[in-house]
């Protein structure tokens, strides 16, 4: 886990800290399922498979592999037009303060932590984060001003995220993995997909609810990135399955065909106005 020690930034425990952002991507080598915010959905679409999580609060995820990162190669470079802006923060992350009654939902508190172990700060070589007196230098308040934006969009993501489990949309389903052509089937688990039966039967009232709020553009995402179930870098063949369901491989055009069923019965939803706005600023700097 990228984010598994991670602590508070201080001025003076961490005075001592450069930063050089460019590193290679070898620290997200073991990163299997990557989060995903709303404004970088569609690009990423057409790089991995987007799947939802089963648990109330989570983020969509990309998957990478099955044991490694198989779009990190072994010179640490990432084999993909778009990397996800959750590896690309790293090692920096937003902590949000427990609620007091000082909080409300107009003011919250947040702190800025840091993974000290990170090879950004191994040299001991870069920009120093803080000022000869203590204050932040100019690439930290750089880097609070993303992880804002990125905090936000973070939140719109899940309350999306929510507005589809509660249309019915998600449902838990297996996904069968046949990593090179005659080679063992690896059974994913743990994810949810869009139901294409019950996304054919929303009413036209939830239909128009889910466009306007941007939900309809995350499914959008998530069913253009099903293409990669076939032509993925890692992936020969790949089709989803009822959990417990039979794990005989299937024929690629077969997957192919499975998941792309109604994809062109439907216009195109575009996201919402301000999400290419959030997704240049959050992916600024990239290599």
């Amino acid at each position: 886990m990228l984010f598994s020690h991670h602590e508070p930034l201080d001025r003076e425990k961490h005075a001592g800290l450069r930063f050089s952002p460019r590193q290679t991507w070898q620290f997200a080598a073991e990163e299997l399922r990557i989060p995903v915010v709303s404004g970088e959905a569609l690009l990423l679409a057409r790089e991995y498979v987007l799947a939802f999580p089963l648990a109330e609060g989570g983020l969509p995820h990309a998957l990478t592999g099955i044991r490694t990162n198989t779009y990190v190669n072994a010179k640490g470079q990432w084999n993909a037009r778009q990397v996800p802006v959750h590896v690309r923060r790293y090692p920096f992350v937003l902590a949000e303060h427990p609620a007091t009654a000082q909080s409300s939902e107009t003011r919250r508190d947040f702190t800025l932590h840091v993974v000290p172990q990170a090879p950004h700060f191994a040299a001991g070589k870069g920009v120093a984060l803080f000022g000869a007196s203590g204050a932040p230098a100019p690439v930290l308040e750089e880097v609070q001003k993303l992880l804002v934006r990125l905090h936000a969009d973070t939140e719109l993501t899940q309350f999306l995220v929510q507005q589809l489990r509660e249309a019915g949309l998600l449902v838990e389903r297996e996904l069968r993995l046949q990593a090179a052509a005659g080679g063992p089937v690896a059974v994913v688990q743990g994810q949810a997909l869009v139901d294409e039966q019950a996304l054919a039967a929303l009413s036209p009232e939830v239909l128009l609810r889910l466009r306007d709020t941007g939900a309809l553009a995350l499914v959008h995402a998530h069913r253009v990135s099903l293409t990669n179930l076939v032509d993925s870098r890692w992936a020969c063949v790949f089709a989803d399955q009822p959990v417990g369901a039979s794990h005989a491989p299937l024929p690629a055009a077969s997957a192919l065909r499975s998941a792309l069923a109604g994809l062109s019965t439907r216009p195109k939803v575009d996201a919402p106005a301000d999400a290419a706005g959030r997704l240049r600023a959050v992916l600024a700097g990239k290599k």
